[in-house]
């Protein structure tokens, strides 16, 4: 019996020691975090959105803006849920969504405004141009409303850019390049991306990864700091994220377009894979494929209470409305190159159309003092049928060169627009025309007023 002892008690450390190679060898299991080919996948989404926090707008008066703040309590919810099939991979990426449901509630002290996308419009193609995703419909523009609604943190298209692309363990950690950070989140760019993830465990085939950091980058002009926390899953057999929960505090600061925010974003992202794919017709593939996206985007201004509706790049904002009265500022990164008010006129009868030596002497007589020389003159019929007065004025202001861009829309017996842009000659280049747009996309569609007159 004692001569037993001794190998019992070597079988017992072997046994012992083979439990800690084992579990070792358990705790160093690695997993290949890389996205396989997605492309002609369908994949299922949903996203659900929850933000608090203060919107924080500049202060003003009758006379124009102060250096005041105003702090507005702001509450968001959003709810989403689509289809997306990759077209193109890389750094022009794009995919192809079919919106179920897409709508959003904005609430302040001030006012209340759901933003729903309409079935006629959920065809949308998504592609990344310079690091920003941009959002067009098959079926036609969107607004800008509807784009800010779609292009909500946590973008599917680059998703998997959280992702190491190498074999990692329990433990290990990586981080994530500021350009795909900023396209995952729907900035402009990040210029300081101090964001890591790190692997937590295994279960069910899916790998837990915890992300967290903070980012400094700009959007829609405006600088922003943000703080990111957020848990997400690697499905080894599917081979992508497929949940991602996030927490986003952000605070922006006011900008020359867009107002500054002070906020909390949370968010709940699920991405499974689909085999119902029937509605991505050969045709609509094609016509995803070939749709033509500017580099700003395109985006639709439709206000049919003034009379009219009209095209213009991603980069013009709407800063202040009146009944009669739109005003654009012209961003270009994150600079202000443009002023351009869309103003509603009264219409005039047929025979009465305001000739362009008459448009001129309005011109000149508009600007008195700061004009200089008229630089060009010219009238044609635009592509929505319309007839289109223009006046270029050359001047000075406040000893700044400037350009006054004037255009008339008209046609008979319908409310009249008039366009003028404020230009600084040593930013013509940079400007390119970019009023050209809107004023030749101009649709006179009259106003609930003339409907009623005409009964």
């Amino acid at each position: 019996m004692t001569a037993l002892l001794p190998m019992t008690a070597r079988r017992t450390a072997m046994f012992a020691f083979l439990l800690s190679v084992t579990a070792q060898q358990a705790s160093a299991e690695k997993f290949l975090l890389q996205a396989s080919n997605l492309l002609g996948e369908p994949s299922q989404v949903t996203i659900d959105l929850q933000l608090g926090g203060d919107l924080i707008v500049p202060g003003a008066t009758e006379e124009g803006p102060t250096d005041t703040k105003r702090v507005l309590p702001l509450s968001m919810q959003g709810q989403f849920s689509y289809q997306e099939k990759m077209l193109k991979d890389g750094p022009r990426a794009r995919s192809l969504r079919l919106y179920e449901q897409a709508q959003g509630t904005e609430k302040t002290d001030e006012a209340t405004i759901e933003v729903k996308l309409p079935k006629k419009l959920n065809e949308v193609v998504c592609e990344l141009r310079d690091g920003r995703t941009r959002m067009q419909s098959c079926e036609g523009l969107l607004t800008r409303e509807q784009c800010d609604l779609l292009d909500v943190v946590g973008n599917t298209l680059v998703l998997n850019r959280l992702l190491p692309n190498r074999e990692v363990e329990e433990g290990d950690t990586w981080n994530t390049d500021g350009k795909d950070m900023a396209a995952i989140l729907g900035l402009d760019n990040a210029g300081i991306c101090e964001v890591s993830s790190v692997v937590v465990g295994e279960k069910n085939d899916q790998v837990q990864i915890r992300m967290a950091g903070s980012l400094h980058g700009g959007v829609d002009g405006a600088a922003l700091e943000m703080e990111i926390k957020g848990a997400y899953l690697f499905h080894l057999r599917e081979k992508r994220i497929t949940k991602i929960n996030l927490v986003v505090k952000e605070k922006r600061k006011i900008g020359d377009a867009t107002p500054g925010l002070d906020s909390t974003a949370k968010l709940s992202i699920t991405v499974r894979p689909t085999n119902s794919d029937a509605s991505f017709t050969k045709d609509l593939l094609a016509t995803a494929s070939a749709l033509e996206i500017e580099p700003q985007g395109r985006m639709l201004f439709d206000s049919p209470q003034r009379g009219y509706r009209f095209a213009h790049a991603g980069n013009w904002y709407v800063t202040a409305g009146r009944r009669d009265l739109v005003s654009l500022r012209l961003l270009e990164g994150g600079t202000k190159i443009a002023h351009c008010n869309v103003t509603t006129l009264p219409p005039r009868s047929a025979g009465r159309a305001t000739k362009l030596e008459q448009f001129k002497q309005e011109v000149k007589q508009s600007l008195g003092e700061n004009i200089n020389e008229i630089e060009a003159a010219n009238e044609w019929t635009s592509s929505t049928g319309h007839n289109c007065l223009a006046v270029f004025a050359n001047g000075t202001m406040k000893d700044i060169e400037v350009q006054w861009r004037y255009y008339l829309v008209a046609d008979d017996d319908v409310q009249r627009v008039s366009v003028v842009s404020t230009v600084e000659r040593a930013q013509l280049d940079k400007f390119a025309d970019a009023d050209r747009l809107i004023v030749d996309s101009i649709e006179l569609v009259g106003t609930a007023d003339e409907e009623t007159a005409a009964k």
